[in-house]
């Protein structure tokens, strides 16, 4: 009953990848390893389970959630940060993340634990956080390429924040 939406497909591709086969070898799939493989270690571990898949994919809607109210209280305070939860929670493509067994819900979870990660590191230019940051963002790209949004929107802000202090060595070199 799965076979012709985009999430039967998906769960067909990581039952597959679950019994040993490998993708773009053994078969083709248009979806990136970072969501497919942890995808079939939920269903091993679970026996097959679809609901336990979509289960999944809630807890890292939430944590994505959580991630962006945290970055949001640090950027802006508690109060829009208390505003920030319920519209995100409401929000529909949140919603339909969590839902189904798509490659949505990991590429949120990696991008705004980058971003919150990024937040923390950036004004202290500490290069630990930063490069957990990063390799967050890389994961983000790995579960889905929009993740490579999160990318973009950081670059631009380092180019805002560049032309706004005109200092780049200060930028680059710490």
């Amino acid at each position: 009953w799965l076979a012709y939406d985009d999430e039967g497909g998906y769960l067909y591709a990581a039952w597959r990848i679950s019994l040993g086969e490998m993708p773009y070898r053994d078969f083709l799939t248009p979806q990136l390893p970072l969501f497919l493989y942890p995808g079939a270690a939920v269903l091993v571990l679970t026996g097959y389970s679809v609901w336990a898949a979509r289960f999944a994919m809630t807890v890292l809607t939430l944590g994505a959630a959580i991630l962006c109210v945290a970055t949001v209280r640090r950027l802006w305070g508690a109060p829009t940060a208390l505003l920030a939860l319920p519209l995100l929670l409401v929000q529909k493509e949140m919603f339909w993340a969590a839902r189904f067994f798509r490659p949505e819900a990991p590429m949120l979870f990696w991008g705004m634990l980058g971003v919150w990660l990024f937040t923390l590191a950036y004004p202290a230019r500490r290069r630990g956080l930063l490069c957990l940051a990063s390799l967050s963002l890389g994961c983000s790209v790995l579960s889905k390429l929009f993740g490579a949004l999160f990318l973009l929107g950081l670059a631009l802000f380092l180019f805002a924040e560049g032309v706004r202090r005109r200092d780049w060595r200060d930028m680059v070199t710490t």
